[in-house]
């Protein structure tokens, strides 16, 4: 019910001027049980804060709500939001946060993890194919030969990390976790932010 909520409240602002990005964060987003007097913390990110738009949202927002009006600039120096955000967080509107710390580009990311060892052979083959694409063998003319096709890994720039590990933008993570899905395989996400 409290997830849901959450997403109502994004829905319902999402279109508000100045509004980068909504996201959940806290107990919640981590996938613990939140209590009856436990508040949901909302991040919400501002191009540029608007004291009228900022007010529409309290009144939208009822009192189950911790919300936390910032901009990227705000974000940057406070050390703590940047590790909630990117510990647990979950995007509910908008673009991932860019942040700049140091000049250094920090993006969001996803690390996905997935198993396949409960799938069967044929399965997990066509699940490889799918995420790294593969090679055909045809004869053409009496000739033999070879055409290529790509996966997402390559179509959606994702970095193979080791066997079973994957490092994907956080925008197109969702494009990895259905295909997984797809083919039953078990699977875990873990943002991160990276330079």
């Amino acid at each position: 019910m409290s997830f849901e909520a959450a997403v109502e409240l994004s829905e319902n602002i999402k279109n508000f001027p100045g509004i980068q990005s909504v996201v959940l964060f806290g107990p919640l987003a981590s996938g613990d049980k939140l209590s009856k007097d436990s508040k949901i913390d909302i991040a919400i990110i501002y191009s540029k804060k608007d004291r009228e738009i900022m007010k529409w949202i309290r009144y939208l927002a009822t009192d189950r709500f911790k919300l936390h009006h910032l901009t990227p600039e705000e974000i940057k120096n406070k050390p703590e939001v940047i590790n909630a955000l990117s510990g647990e967080g979950i995007l509910l509107q908008g673009n991932p946060v860019s942040l700049s710390i140091e000049d250094q580009e920090l993006k969001s990311q996803m690390l996905i993890s997935y198993n396949t060892t409960e799938l069967s052979q044929n399965e997990r083959s066509k699940l490889n194919r799918a995420l790294f694409g593969g090679v055909s063998t045809y004869l053409q003319k009496g000739e033999r030969k070879k055409k290529y096709y790509s996966g997402l890994v390559e179509k959606l720039h994702v970095q193979r990390i080791g066997k079973g590990v994957l490092l994907v933008d956080r925008r197109n993570a969702n494009q990895i976790t259905k295909t997984l899905s797809g083919f039953q395989a078990k699977w875990k996400e873990i943002p991160i932010w990276t330079y």
